[in-house]
């Protein structure tokens, strides 16, 4: 295998195994990226149960994105084999770890809490692992876990209808309960099938082997260990005594429940249980163990260091100094942390710890110079040493105020506010008398990580690299749980990637956190949180109307107005965005770049780009992105802007020099973007294959990148491509799998656009109960969204579903709302349904057929006009009006010959082909035209319908009645379509 490509990807080693298959090391051909790609060991890997069992694994994994659980990206073939795609870890597995004894109890307690972590991600995308246990677990070079391999995970049938949104999560029966038997529940063993809580079972017997080196029923054999799960249960004594009286000895040992009912019922509840129980401990101890895991986790550690935040280390409270922050700016705030972590490491110093300072600070603000006796007298400290930073220039300069009874003042230069800190904290010593520096940096390690993760996070923001940016904030909030901007941040990142539940979540507590000290509009912190909090909370016009009253107070005010800015964009009012934003630049004009890169984010930039895009101001879109290099977004905004005006061909080059232009600039990932724009401008060209091999590309850069949004828009993309390819199978599981990342990014929109879509399938399908649910379902999205049910793509949808069940005057009258369809396609799409009911009626569709090829002609569609021509020449052809169905038919065939079409348009032309020939009364040539087997859709139907008669019309009755059969049985075919075949028996 090494040197072989797969899919996009080069193999360059053999890693190892995984539990159902060989792992290689591979890196993307194109981009250089690493990933590890898994062939299934299978004694039938090319059986269709095995391909259906992987591409299963591929889309569940995908689905979870957690710093604790391995990202699977994509499925690639070769040679017939399939592979998965994934996240490349590295490190050594958790049983190679047990069995060296390399874990302290500090690695044991967050590798405890990792996994709970990891297990509550998964139970909360509606997954059950299964097969959870040592060797299916990674523990990296940071220290950090990854649960791997998802060969046996489960979850609900993926059916986006209402009943299953109202269902608890079950699993598929396909294959029988699998894992590996030690780590098996005992109701597993007789037949169960897996749940959340067998999954908690095997934590428990996880956790007991990363606490005492043994399995907790181990036995001298595999046999002798299973039999004795079904024995006593273990209790909280036999963990090892380094949890004794922790939270985790109780809820670990509940794991290990022989009732399963009697066991936590979710990771999450078991995380809960954890954080309740949580009391700090009343003894006092020198230092705290350092357990970094999730932002989660953080309460799960309340019992092993809180009393450390409330005695301190044992010193003199009146003898120390405390260093604070004069603004509530972020950076203020860092470099007061950093100077308290640097000068505690000086001999005799007594240096309050920062985290004593915060609830002071969050009730009375930011330490203004006024404030410092008020500070020192609250904190009942020695002396308050007042930050302030000055400017954003290099080198920094900071002033240092220092209040002991006197005032003192001191000013530092430096390049970064680590130098700043480390140079104060040298002549802080010197002015206090205290001793030589320790060599010992441990007093400052955590805050000096949570700063550089800070950064780090901040770096992969501007390569949207989402997923390793929320990856450095959790560690950057992990080392310093109050970390506010840290936290906001985070709360950004969810809103960009589209986890908009998460985004709201966040920043209402840490709104709800500053209004509790009046503190949410104070300084430019507060108001960005609130005016994040505004946007992401309140419903569109009432969002605006708050944040231009926040913005009006302070027009200078750049993070509050650039959400302002977002909302208004949200709402389609691009002049108002665009009038905002000029007066905004006119404040910033000599250091706009600077600005936009410390201030924005690419996101902001882009929505900003696309409002002068939209506003045809593409030459001062060129100037803005050429501020930040981005050529291959401004050459994507072309081709998108050509792509709006219908030159599909000259969008798809301009799109593929955007591919080209970010690759060059280090923004290779960002090709998703160009790639699903492909797919959708060849949809239009009908290069149907060639759009799916584009998506396809598209999807693992989207996963890798973490952009929920495009991922939800590329698999509706494919769903249409599929469903245009007759692959309904295939469209379906793609319209679900967007509606479950939709519903999970809580977007009304794709939600929308993929229950609407299966709709169509579900028709095609024949499946009309499953249809009218999809549409029901539809109809109460458009009623939480406050919009007019009555949209015309469900009006189409309930027509096309009203004659699948013969109701043909319904399905006009339907139709017949002319008011209810606007724009110029959706009323192209009622007069064509308009003209084939009107046909199956038995009545002149020529009025309507006329009116259909002027709708058609007006929104220039080639292929859309020849599909129209072919139903007015069947439309002649039932009217006796042979000469002018030629005319239609020919018309039809040069548009088809010059233009790219597919498969609706050749069973069109097939239809009014066999039309026209019956009309003449050529029975004959019916019969031996080639035409396209039976497949779903109306007019393959039809067309078989016009031959059947033909067989009739010529004797050959046994015939017709084969036919006719062989079409009644086929699956797609509708009761109300079976009955028209009976009465032409």
């Amino acid at each position: 295998m090494i040197g072989t490509v797969v899919g996009n990807y080069e193999v360059v080693a053999q890693a190892g195994y995984g539990g159902m298959g060989v792992v290689y090391e591979a890196r993307h051909t194109r981009l250089g990226s690493r990933a590890a790609i898994k062939a299934v060991l299978d004694d039938d890997a090319t059986s269709e149960d095995s391909r259906r069992r992987l591409q299963k694994e591929a889309q569940l994994a995908a689905s979870v994105t957690h710093p604790y659980v391995c990202r699977v990206f994509d499925v690639a073939e070769h040679d017939s084999q399939l592979y998965l795609v994934m996240e490349y870890v590295t490190g050594t597995t958790l049983s190679k770890r047990i069995r060296e004894r390399s874990l302290s109890d500090d690695d044991k307690l967050r590798v405890t809490a990792e996994l709970a972590e990891a297990l509550s991600a998964i139970h909360d995308a509606e997954l059950v692992h299964g097969d959870l246990k040592p060797s299916n677990v990674m523990v990296g070079d940071d220290g950090h876990i990854k649960v791997m391999d998802f060969g046996l995970a489960r979850r609900a049938e993926i059916t986006i209808s209402r009943e299953v949104e109202r269902s608890q999560v079950s699993t598929q029966s396909d294959r029988p309960p699998g894992g590996t038997l030690p780590y098996m529940a005992p109701e597993l063993m007789h037949g169960a099938t897996p749940t959340a809580v067998s999954d908690l079972w095997a934590l428990g017997v996880v956790a007991h082997e990363v606490w005492t080196g043994e399995h907790p029923f181990h036995g001298p054999t595999v046999a002798s260990t299973t039999a004795r799960v079904i024995g006593p249960e273990p209790t909280e004594a036999s963990l090892h005594t380094s949890l004794a009286g922790h939270p985790w000895q109780r809820t670990l040992a509940r794991c290990l429940r022989r009732e399963s009912v009697e066991r936590p019922q979710s990771a999450r509840q078991l995380l809960q249980e954890v954080h309740h129980t949580a009391v700090p401990s009343q003894e006092t101890r020198k230092t705290a163990p350092r357990v970094l895991a999730g932002v989660a986790l953080a309460v799960l550690v309340v019992a092993a260091v809180a009393w450390v935040l409330l005695s301190g280390s044992g010193d003199d409270v009146g003898n120390v100094v405390a260093v604070i922050p004069t603004t509530s700016d972020g950076e203020a705030r860092m470099l007061a942390m950093a100077t308290s972590g640097y000068l505690a490491n000086f001999e005799d110093a007594h240096v309050m710890p920062f985290d004593r300072i915060r609830p002071l600070l969050a009730q009375l603000g930011a330490g203004s110079r006024g404030d410092q006796t008020t500070f020192r007298q609250s904190l009942g400290a020695a002396a308050v040493i007042a930050v302030d930073l000055e400017g954003e220039g290099s080198p920094r300069v900071a002033t240092f105020r220092i209040d002991d009874g006197d005032e003192t003042v001191l000013t530092v230069q430096g390049a970064s506010l680590f130098s700043l800190a480390r140079q104060a904290s040298i002549e802080l010593s010197a002015h206090f008398g205290f001793g030589d520096a320790s060599d010992d940096g441990a007093v400052f390690t955590e805050i000096e990580s949570a700063i550089r993760d800070f950064g780090q996070a901040q770096e992969h923001r501007r390569n949207l690299r989402y997923r390793d940016a929320l990856a450095s904030l959790d560690d950057a909030i992990d080392a310093d749980p109050d970390f506010l901007e840290a936290r906001l941040l985070r709360a950004r990142t969810h809103d960009a990637i589209g986890l908009a539940a998460d985004a709201r979540r966040e920043v209402t507590e840490l709104h709800d956190s500053l209004e509790a000290h009046g503190r949410s509009r104070d300084g430019r912190f507060g108001r960005f949180v609130t005016a994040l909090y505004l946007y992401l909370t309140l419903s569109g016009e009432e969002a605006v109307v708050e944040l231009e009253s926040l913005c009006d107070a302070d027009p200078s005010d750049l993070e509050a107005c650039t959400v302002l800015l977002s909302a208004l964009e949200a709402r389609g009012l691009y002049e108002q965005s665009l009038e905002r934003t000029d007066r905004l630049l006119e404040r910033y004009p000599l250091d706009l770049r600077l600005r936009l890169d410390r201030i924005t984010t690419l996101a902001d930039l882009k929505r900003y780009a696309d409002a002068l895009a939209d506003a045809d101001r593409l030459e001062e879109t060129g100037r803005l992105l050429s501020l930040h290099a981005m050529d291959g977004f401004l050459i994507e905004k072309r081709a998108y802007t050509t792509y709006r005006r219908g030159d599909y061909e000259e969008a798809l080059a301009l799109y593929e020099d955007a591919r080209v232009a970010y690759e060059r600039s280090g923004l290779a990932l960002l090709a998703y973007g160009p790639l699903k724009s492909s797919g959708d401008a060849r949809i239009q060209l009908w290069q149907l294959d060639r759009a799916r091999e584009d998506l396809l590309e598209a999807l693992p850069l989207v996963r890798e990148a973490g952009d929920f949004h495009t991922e939800a828009r590329i698999l509706n993309s494919l769903g249409s491509v599929n469903l245009r390819l007759r692959r309904l199978d295939d469209a379906l599981a793609d319209y679900a799998a967007s509606d479950e990342i939709a519903k999970r990014i809580d977007s009304f929109r794709y939600r929308y656009s993929a229950n609407l879509n299966a709709a169509s399938g579900y028709v095609k399908l024949g499946d009309l109960d499953r249809a009218r649910r999809q549409i029901e379902l539809t109809r109460g999205l458009l009623e939480q969204s406050d919009l007019d049910p009555s949209q015309p793509d469900v009006l189409l949808r309930e027509s096309d579903l009203a004659r699948g069940e013969g109701r043909l005057d319904d399905a006009i009258a339907i139709l017949d709302l002319e008011e209810g369809f606007p724009r110029a396609p959706h009323e192209l799409s009622r007069l064509q349904r308009l003209v084939a009911l009107t046909l199956e009626t038995g009545a002149d569709a020529s009025e309507v057929a006329a009116r259909a090829i002027d709708a058609a002609r007006a929104i220039d569609n080639p292929a859309r006009l020849a599909y129209t021509l072919d139903l007015a020449a069947i439309a002649a052809a039932r009217v006796g009006s042979a000469r002018e169905g030629s005319e239609r038919a020919a018309e039809s065939r040069a548009l088809l010959a010059a233009n790219p079409h597919g498969p609706i348009h050749v069973m069109t032309r097939e239809w009014a082909s066999a039309e026209l020939l019956a009309a003449e009364g050529r029975w004959a040539d019916v019969v031996a035209l080639s035409v396209t087997p039976p497949t779903p859709g109306r007019e393959s139907f039809e067309t078989w319908r016009v031959r059947i008669r033909a067989l009739q019309q010529l004797g050959r009755f046994d015939e017709a009645r084969e036919r006719r059969d062989t079409l009644a049985a086929s699956p797609w075919v509708t009761d109300y379509e079976r009955s028209q075949l009976r009465e032409e028996a």
